[in-house]
């Protein structure tokens, strides 16, 4: 299948859910403030927030024309820093990865950071202030939500692990329990690492996609099964993964992204669980290059929608869609979705709710392929696709190990003009009071779009001893 084919597939799949309607809206981005450019969001750190070590602090702009933007921090231990270009880090960024900002050097305390932007007249559209705490050094209280291995959290060790790691050997259990996270709720959680360990040589046996440290939309360490630990659910570890695309990159097929997007999302192809469950874990992070202020950072359990069918089938219909047994494409694609919905509104349509982030995940070489007649009959591609062939299918030599991947980012549409930034929901994005036990904190702009901007990019993760289950 070409390219072109699973472009107009995807558009088969949008038009099914009557999303394609919105070619006929017209845009509405917003517009800044006629007295100069605004500061739309602060991300990284919140009200009320303890921070310690380095922290990752971002300020996102609407407008045009930004000459600076003004960061003045006043606690204990007051500073100024001032960005000429974005990316706009505070504490800046090299070639627009985050310096980060070092806590333990500033007094623990009350903290306010107020942000402005500034044209090259000196207007403004405003300030936005936050204020936190730094405290290093400092206990953490008990947390009291769910689960999670306990460790350590330190994404990116350097010493020398234990457990008797060989270069080029799989690795202990003990080093791959080093890379873990906090997430929001306090506790810790597994993250992403490289699929060899940098200290040691040793082989994880599978991989998570691309490094979220590259990501100009969220350069934080992922939580690993936050959310689906919300709800009582463990999904394997293996199919976590990582899609990031930043500004300015080119696709395969010549078009630029003009916006940042990191999409952690769970999708393994080893199992046959994949087939029935219709929920997975999403972590989406956008941030629009444009200026139009256009920007979501959520996090839940993404809908697949309920269909299941074939990559051959035609048309296809929004859902998973499978290498399946009497189908010459192995092709594996995802269609999902995740609404911010607020009990006032109306209407709880693409257009209509706060927020609605949607896309795309596939692999070009899924681990399994789906029995029609019996889908929890574990068929591996390698045996149905190659018979004959004498490799091990779970082997590092198998042709199908689910490392040849794409996404499409959006369509992604707002409808938040006027309303809040900062939401709190269940896992599902269902807007409650909060922040409370067992909700999520959503950050999107106050915006209203109705583009229907795609952006397709294929990422091949492939090779380092990686094996199945991936």
């Amino acid at each position: 299948m070409t390219s072109t084919d699973r472009s107009i597939r995807l558009l088969a799949v949008l038009l099914a859910v009557g999303l394609l309607a919105v070619l006929i809206v017209p845009f509405t981005a917003p517009v800044a403030a006629a007295t100069g450019p605004t500061i739309t969001m602060i991300h990284g750190v919140q009200k009320g927030q303890s921070v310690s070590g380095t922290v990752v602090i971002e300020a996102h702009v609407s407008g045009q024309n930004v000459a600076r933007v003004v960061f003045d921090l006043t606690g204990p231990t007051p500073a100024r820093h001032i960005e000429k270009r974005a990316p706009y880090f505070f504490m800046g960024d090299d070639a627009g990865v985050p310096k980060g900002w070092n806590t333990t050097t500033f007094k623990n305390g009350d903290y306010a950071l107020t942000v402005k932007a500034e044209d090259k007249s000196g207007r403004s559209g405003g300030a936005l202030t936050v204020r936190f705490r730094v405290a290093n050094g400092v206990a953490a209280p008990t947390p009291t939500t769910a689960p999670a291995p306990s460790a350590t959290p330190q994404p990116a060790p350097t010493s020398t692990p234990t457990g008797g790691a060989i270069a080029g050997q799989p690795c202990p259990a003990d080093v791959h329990a080093r890379y873990v996270v906090t997430g929001p709720d306090g506790r810790s959680y597994p993250t992403w690492h490289p699929p060899v360990d940098p200290s040691s040589g040793c082989l994880f046996g599978h991989e998570h996609g691309a490094d979220p440290r590259t990501s100009r939309a969220d350069s934080s360490m992922p939580a690993f099964g936050y959310a689906a630990a919300l709800i009582g659910r463990t999904e394997p570890h293996e199919g976590y993964k990582v899609f990031a695309v930043n500004a300015g990159t080119v696709s395969d097929e010549g078009r630029t992204a003009t916006a940042d997007y990191r999409i952690v999302f769970h999708m393994g192809t080893s199992g046959v669980g994949r087939h029935t469950q219709q929920f997975h874990s999403l972590e989406y992070d956008y941030i629009a290059r444009d200026g139009s202020g256009r920007e979501a950072h959520v996090h839940g359990m993404a809908n697949t929608g309920n269909h299941m069918g074939s990559t051959c089938d035609n048309p296809r219909q929004f859902g998973r869609d499978f290498s399946t047994i009497g189908c010459d494409d192995a092709y594996e694609i995802w269609g999902f979705f995740f609404a911010i919905e607020h009990p006032d509104d109306p209407y709880n349509d693409p257009m209509h709710v706060r927020a609605y982030l949607s896309g795309s995940v596939a692999a070009f070489d899924p681990i399994t392929t789906r029995d029609p007649s019996d889908p929890s009959r574990l068929v591996y591609t390698q045996d149905y696709r190659r018979p004959g062939s004498g490799i091990s299918p779970t082997s590092h030599h198998a042709e199908f190990q689910g490392c040849d991947r794409e996404h499409y980012g959006g369509p992604n549409y707002w409808a938040n003009a006027g309303n809040p930034t900062v939401y709190y929901t269940d896992p599902y994005g269902k807007v409650q009071p909060g922040p409370g036990p067992g909700l999520i904190r959503q950050e999107i702009s106050a915006s209203n779009s109705t583009s229907n901007e795609i952006f397709k990019y294929r990422q091949p993760f492939c090779g380092n001893g990686i094996h199945a289950p991936n």
